[in-house]
């Protein structure tokens, strides 16, 4: 998804838009009502002793891209046919972090987290199906949803 601001992203969006209000026409809605949910609490993965609850909606239907869309710049994340976001009681914790990279500028902390790593090294490559990658994102997922159904 595209993050900037700008043209591209307007395009996008008034796309999105069209092809929701062109979809509902044919079957007749005005817009599909959506139903949020609430999970019960559970043990939170991130924070020992803290429970954690999930804010849940179905993205099908009319306009979903468009929906979602809106919901990812509000903190949710996708999973399958729903996005969920944490709604947790007392705590804010969990804060989604999304960097507008071309307004990026460095601050004292950023340099000082820069500095102290300065020992790392990356490098871009074209994005493939590995055994490697795939490999660290399933001993990630297993240490951090390890008895969960995201494992």
């Amino acid at each position: 998804m595209n993050l900037k601001p700008g043209a591209d992203n307007r395009q996008k969006r008034e796309w999105l838009r069209r092809e929701a209000r062109s979809a509902s026409a044919k079957e007749g809605w005005l817009a599909p009502f959506r139903q949020f949910f609430a999970t019960s609490p559970i043990t939170c993965p991130y924070i020992a002793g803290r429970a954690e609850r999930k804010l849940i909606v179905e993205l099908g239907g009319n306009g979903a891209a468009l929906f979602y869309d809106d919901l990812s710049r509000a903190g949710f994340r996708r999973s399958h046919g729903f996005a969920y976001r944490p709604a947790c009681r007392g705590c804010s914790a969990c804060v989604p972090v999304r960097i507008a990279v071309d307004r990026f500028r460095h601050t004292r902390s950023t340099r000082r987290i820069r500095n102290a790593n300065r020992d790392l090294s990356a490098r871009l490559l074209r994005a493939r199906a590995t055994a490697e990658p795939f490999r660290l994102c399933s001993a990630y997922a297993r240490f951090l949803h390890n008895d969960t159904d995201m494992a």
